[in-house]
């Protein structure tokens, strides 16, 4: 075989081998863009409730609105948002940033702890919105990132990977093993264990804000939201489930919150569309449930008689002893108890 000709099929595995690693990289660069779309979209419906925000700005979320917005103008780093699922919590952020500082980037999954350094370094100038994945501030490393990311050093916050193989991107391109970050971060969570000693550092380097909304707040709040349109709902269907709901529910309820009346809409609808008129209610009650403890000491609490009377009757009907009666009490209390009220944001 000649030269020439050895020189021309190298030539062409060259090309190919280079046309096979281009197909391969622009493989990668549509599953990025259409998972960018999907994004997109999700924001995009979250845009088109601006009136959420107006729904439920109240006393319960004064501090809430006001840390977030510190860190959109940049006069924060970071901010912890924490408290029972439904209450707002990503719906009220994703509001606000797009009002005040739409560079952010949102994620409500955790991978691994490489994956979220690339991720960092890829919106490194960006706020950050992390969902409801509490295992990341658990994590050391995700702990340390965060740490990093979160509180200057000599006027700087440099993240660094000391892993021994270097991190890459979704292009499969090296991450260097430090850079600086200058975004800010928000972390929304339902629950927080601020005894765990890595949970209580990131504690110290932001604000943190942990929601209590009483009941009688929660029923003001559904009762906005069901004014709003909601799908084929008549205004008047959607008053019927709220009335219903608000009938059906008190301090003893043990899921009451803002997802509940979106999932009573989908009762009624389903309702509808077999031709069970009534099927609704009963699935609505299953939501509605009430705690038996808390709905006996409800009970209790009504009769004019002494704590002490109550305190027995209480541990002959539960076994249960003081302590369990005035934790108990304490939590109807918190139940019932009305927001401070403060200055309008």
């Amino acid at each position: 075989m000649s030269k020439k000709t050895k020189d021309e099929i190298l030539s062409k595995e060259t090309e190919t081998s280079v046309e096979n690693k281009k197909s391969a990289k622009e493989e990668t660069s549509e599953k990025i863009m259409e998972v960018r779309k999907q994004e997109q979209s999700l924001l995009d419906s979250w845009k088109q409730s601006k009136y959420w925000k107006e729904s439920i700005e109240s006393e319960s979320y004064f501090e809430m609105i006001n840390y977030i917005r510190m860190v959109a103008m940049g006069l924060s780093n970071g901010a912890i948002i924490s408290g029972e699922g439904g209450l707002g919590k990503s719906f009220t952020t994703i509001s606000i940033l797009n009002q005040e500082n739409p560079n952010y980037a949102y994620t409500d999954s955790y991978s691994t702890p490489i994956a979220f350094y690339a991720w960092i370094y890829k919106n490194k100038t960006n706020i950050l919105v992390l969902d409801d994945v509490v295992g990341i501030l658990e994590d050391k490393r995700g702990n340390a990132y965060l740490k990093s990311a979160l509180w200057e050093v000599n006027g700087k916050r440099i993240i660094n990977n000391m892993s021994m193989k270097p991190p890459i991107d979704e292009f499969g391109m090296p991450i260097p093993d430090h850079f600086e970050f200058t975004g800010g971060i928000i972390i929304l969570t339902n629950s927080l264990n601020t005894k765990n000693p890595h949970i209580k550092s990131i504690l110290t380097r932001v604000n943190h804000n942990h929601i209590i909304i009483g009941f009688e707040e929660k029923i003001k709040i559904i009762e906005k939201i069901s004014k709003k349109p909601y799908g084929n709902l008549s205004e008047t269907s959607r008053k019927e489930i709220f009335e219903f709901i608000k009938q059906k529910s008190s301090e003893s309820t043990e899921e009451l919150n803002l997802r509940t009346l979106v999932k009573v809409y989908n009762f009624y609808e389903y309702s509808r569309k077999i031709g069970s008129k009534d099927l609704w209610k009963r699935l609505a009650m299953g939501l509605l449930k009430k705690d038996d403890k808390l709905l006996l000491m409800e009970e209790l609490e009504k009769q004019e008689i002494p704590v002490v009377d109550k305190v027995k009757k209480f541990n002959e009907l539960t076994g249960m002893g003081r302590a369990s009666y005035f934790r108990l009490k304490k939590s109807i209390e918190m139940a019932k108890e009305k927001p401070i009220e403060e200055a309008k944001v």
